[in-house]
């Protein structure tokens, strides 16, 4: 895939955010992409998430399982999970997961399944103890970070996703915090969904729960394949990698420069 638009100043200027990507992500698997600011990671998730609005996505496209990838196609099959949350203040998690369900039901028929569906995420999720508390906000306390985290990830599960793609799903989260989302989308792979994360600086034990890795650098590729194979890739470019740092922050500083 290489995704090409034109700059607003100029107007007839063209740059390339994204040239020649190529990469799979195997079912039912926890995928990292990452790589420095303005790697193109973002970008990547908006053209495969069919998300992109302007510009030009060239050669063979996105497919999810061998069929060309559409928004219409995609509702039926993937879900996405922003950076920020979305969520409303004054509603509490059961109330929100009510609502979003009956937001995304075209039938009264799929509004009792998708709500009968609820229940189950709350409890998969480990959202049982705070089903009952407001979201809130900076002048109502309510949920914290990490619950917040996870509800949102609820939200997108409502509709029973095949694919769920998530962009910095542990941004400002504490090291404890991060690592039970990270586990918690482990889990959600074990069970069939196939995880597709943007991530900037995880901790090595949340690092190291991710099966497969992209890594970016100015809209390339730099390595795409397992994650036990990207050390012994570097090495073998005569990068060594000292385990007492963190494998991501090595990964990320050696493909940057």
């Amino acid at each position: 895939v290489t995704y090409i638009v034109t700059k607003a100043k100029t107007k007839n200027e063209k740059i390339a955010l994204l040239k020649n990507v190529s990469c799979a992500f195997v079912h039912g698997k926890v995928h990292a992409l990452m790589g420095a600011s303005g790697a193109g990671k973002t970008t990547l998730l908006d053209v495969m998430t069919t998300r992109v609005t302007a510009g030009e996505v060239l050669g063979n496209g996105v497919r999810f399982g061998g069929m060309p990838a559409t928004k219409a196609l995609f509702k039926t099959c993937a879900a996405y999970v922003e950076q920020f949350d979305t969520l409303l203040p004054m509603l509490t998690v059961q109330e929100t997961l009510n609502y979003w369900a009956e937001l995304r039901a075209r039938t009264a028929e799929e509004t009792t399944e998708i709500l009968a569906r609820v229940p189950q995420i709350i409890n998969d999720l480990d959202l049982t103890t705070c089903k009952d508390v407001i979201v809130g906000d900076a002048l109502n306390r309510g949920i914290s970070g990490g619950q917040a985290k996870r509800t949102n990830v609820a939200l997108a599960l409502v509709t029973d996703p095949d694919v769920l793609f998530l962009d910095e799903p542990t941004s400002g989260l504490d090291s404890a915090t991060s690592l039970g989302i990270v586990q918690m989308l482990k889990n959600l792979a074990d069970s069939g969904v196939t995880v597709i994360a943007t991530i900037h600086s995880p901790t090595s034990e949340a690092f190291r729960l991710f099966d497969s890795l992209v890594m970016l650098k100015s809209g390339q590729v730099a390595f795409a394949g397992p994650l036990n194979t990207a050390v012994p890739y570097l090495k073998s470019l005569g990068f060594a990698y000292d385990d007492s740092f963190n494998m991501a922050d090595f990964l990320i500083a050696t493909v940057a420069s």
